[in-house]
């Protein structure tokens, strides 16, 4: 048994106190708010013993000293009065000095406390997915008036995560490693990876993409513990050597891309950035072009200097492309490689992303028309490869169709309404892995 059974009875009570409608709405419940200690139901105090002279003597006198002091009220078992007590209840009236009691700060005040430490994150944050949680968690404090499981029950782990959030806000880093960002926030370099790693995936996987892995979903905001390779193939030329030389593709790491300079050839016509890994490969094995483009056939023929030249390998990628892998939702280091390529592109040249047809393709999409070009086009992302692959597309739940319908409600993704409602009115969505097929 609790050794203060004075503080035991009143935490059960004041348990069920926050259960009702009326402590929600700071009226007094229509009900009495008790505990059944002995009778016809069963006890909700086990500790409770009557068998036990010791236990049963000491909980009435803890009853009565707590009615004593105004908390509570108590029947005696009808024929054993002064001897075995059947109920007991809050008064209502006393409430708060039954918290102060038991050292207790009410679900409601505890809430209340950390919708205003909400409020002022919000106010400054920008950052969708991080807003999203934030107003979410928001809401469910508002609608409950107490904590959930959404964010940190301790208001020092809370404020750790609202460093973290705010610093990943801040976008002040292209890429740094786990330790590193650990002993600058907090002056501890494990102290990310023991308490805060777990809370942040957790997060970023509702947020952002439960397809992604851990180290994807880290990298997606600069956080690795070694740094990202930023992979491509073709025309591309990185301080002043000729990429496309490389005919396997190549890569430059995410801690070299602040001081590199980057070079499109005039040659270039098409940028394209592909999802997928599988996709992405695949489009360099298979084709090495825009399907619809036919001037290439990467497994026969290279074109150099209007001249065909048949089986010639060191030249079996075409010169006017060149592909970037752009994995899930793009990190700081490989939104600065974007907006080099961006600002190097040649006039004629046209950027492409081959995306999955379902929300987090279309919100890639939207993020770069967003933040590198508007002038990003949709590639193999319409209706009619939906149609066309419609025995290999998935469904979705009800959360998931909401947050597509709100993709409809940006101008910057109006070319792709007529895909966006044919996936919202058959509930399916399609990896473009399945257009390997």
């Amino acid at each position: 048994m609790n050794n203060d059974p004075k503080r035991a009875i009143l935490n059960k009570l004041l348990d069920k106190y926050e259960k009702t409608a009326a402590y929600k709405s700071g009226g007094r419940p229509d009900r009495r708010v008790l505990l059944e200690l002995y009778g016809k139901k069963k006890t909700e105090f086990t500790e409770y013993d009557i068998e036990s002279f010791q236990k049963r003597t000491q909980i009435n006198s803890a009853v009565r000293s707590l009615a004593d002091s105004g908390l509570i009220f108590y029947e005696w078992f009808k024929g054993e009065e002064e001897h075995i007590i059947e109920r007991v209840w809050l008064n209502i009236d006393n409430v708060d000095e039954a918290y102060r009691y038991v050292g207790r700060t009410s679900a409601k005040e505890a809430a209340l406390s950390i919708i205003s430490e909400l409020e002022e994150q919000l106010s400054h944050l920008k950052t969708d997915w991080i807003v999203s949680f934030y107003k979410d968690a928001y809401d469910n404090l508002v609608s409950k008036l107490k904590q959930s499981g959404l964010l940190p029950e301790t208001a020092e782990k809370r404020a750790a995560l609202y460093t973290l959030l705010s610093v990943i806000d801040e976008g002040s880093f292209t890429q740094t490693t786990e330790r590193v960002l650990s002993e600058k926030c907090f002056g501890d370099s494990k102290y990310f990876e023991l308490e805060l790693r777990p809370v942040l995936l957790s997060i970023m996987r509702k947020y952002i993409s439960r397809k992604m892995t851990d180290r994807e979903l880290l990298q997606s905001v600069g956080i690795s513990r070694y740094p990202e390779p930023l992979e491509f193939r073709g025309s591309i030329i990185i301080n002043g050597l000729d990429m496309s030389k490389m005919t396997a593709g190549t890569c430059i790491y995410s801690s070299e891309i602040a001081d590199v300079t980057v070079d499109i050839p005039e040659r270039v016509r098409t940028v394209i950035t592909i999802e997928n890994r599988a996709n992405y490969f695949a489009y360099h094995q298979k084709s090495g072009r825009l399907a619809e483009d036919s001037k290439f056939d990467c497994a026969a023929k290279s074109i150099i200097n209007n001249k065909v030249i048949r089986n010639s390998p060191a030249c079996a990628y075409p010169p006017d492309v060149l592909v970037i892998f752009h994995g899930g939702q793009y990190s700081p280091s490989k939104k600065l490689l974007f907006q080099k390529i961006a600002n190097a592109m040649p006039e004629n040249c046209t950027w492409y992303h081959w995306g999955d047809i379902d929300l987090g393709g279309f919100s890639m999409l939207l993020r770069l028309r967003r933040e590198i070009t508007p002038a990003v086009k949709p590639y193999r992302m319409d209706s009619g490869e939906l149609e066309k692959y419609h025995g290999y597309t998935q469904p979705f739940d009800k959360e998931y169709g909401e947050k597509l319908k709100k993709l409809l409600l940006s101008e910057l993704l109006s070319d792709c309404r007529e895909c966006i409602e044919l996936m919202l009115s058959e509930g399916i969505k399609l990896e473009q892995e399945a257009m390997l097929t």
